[in-house]
């Protein structure tokens, strides 16, 4: 017992040769028992909520194409693909892919608790990266067009704070900002979203109505796949938030603070766009001034390696 205590408290479970009077051997454990122990691992390691779903909601789609009473000791890469073939058809490559990365990392610790004799190769399917979507004000006003006065008002006020879907649900309202706490943010540092009036207002509204996140998400395609806008989900409020932002200053550095990303090179994607472009879809947005001008030049030279000469009206 002295040598296998480490993997005892791990959760791994022997028969000792006193038991049955044969050597000690390790239970054959089944996948389902391992993800069990993985995820409650994970949570006393005090990692995220969200990113517990996410590992919990990867492994009950493995378990589903393997078996839960499967031995983990005798998953390999050939079940990996077995797995692709089953959700890429159901899943966009980067659902599939955030899947793949949360397998990824049940298997390297199961092979540390000898569970595993090999880790299997997990390898992401590439996508080249588009451009965001975004949504035009034409196209925004379809969308409230059909919405009702609440929801209308909700998909306003993601558009105007760029907030992540869970974002409203997981911050505190402190006088005239949302801080989303640390361990709720995806960052991991504390998310400060600034809210003039009618925003705190339609914030409490989105609180007091009782709806979870998920429900937001399906009026919106609801309403899309009826007025015929293809190809648009609600997280494109946020791109457009991203993008109206850039198009009303100029300045690269504010919009990725007022996302929230880590780095200003996430944010730049948003400068691949031509401005005479955004200047049709945002016609309310398109007298900027010169110096926004001036600082759209500079990211853009610094973003690209090449000189770029703006010209205003």
């Amino acid at each position: 017992m002295e040598k296998v205590e480490a993997l005892i408290k791990q959760g791994i479970e022997f028969t000792f040769s006193w038991m049955n009077g044969s050597s000690t051997a390790v239970k054959r454990i089944t996948l389902q028992e391992a993800a069990r122990e993985y995820l409650k691992t994970r949570e006393d390691e005090g990692l995220r909520r969200k990113t517990l779903e996410t590992y919990s909601l990867a492994l009950s789609h493995f378990l589903a194409t393997t078996g839960k009473d499967r031995p983990i000791e005798t998953i390999a890469t050939k079940d990996i693909q077995v797995f692709i073939r089953a959700y890429r058809e159901r899943h966009s490559v980067t659902t599939l892919n955030i899947n793949l990365r949360a397998l990824k990392t049940f298997f390297l610790w199961a092979h540390e608790a000898k569970l595993l004799p090999e880790v299997p190769k997990v390898k992401e399917i590439q996508k080249g990266r588009g451009l965001p979507r975004y949504l035009s004000n034409e196209e925004f006003d379809q969308i409230q067009a059909e919405a009702t006065p609440f929801l209308a008002d909700v998909f306003w006020f993601y558009r105007e704070t760029g907030c992540r879907l869970r974002e409203p649900f997981d911050a505190v309202l402190k006088g005239s900002f949302l801080l989303v706490p640390t361990e709720n943010s995806k960052g991991h540092e504390e998310r400060q979203i600034p809210l003039n009036h009618d925003l705190i207002r339609i914030y409490r509204e989105l609180m007091e109505a009782g709806h979870n996140a998920k429900y937001y998400t399906d009026q919106f395609r609801k309403i899309a796949y009826k007025i015929k806008l293809e190809g648009h989900k609600f997280h494109d409020l946020r791109h457009t938030f991203g993008i109206r932002t850039w198009l009303q200053t100029g300045d690269i550095h504010l919009v990725a603070q007022l996302m929230g990303h880590k780095s200003v090179l996430t944010t730049q994607i948003y400068t691949r766009f031509f401005i005479s472009r955004l200047q049709e879809d945002f016609p309310d947005l398109a007298g900027f001034t010169e110096n926004q001008s001036r600082g759209r030049a500079e990211i853009l030279q610094r973003g690209n390696g090449v000189s770029v000469e703006i010209t205003t009206r």
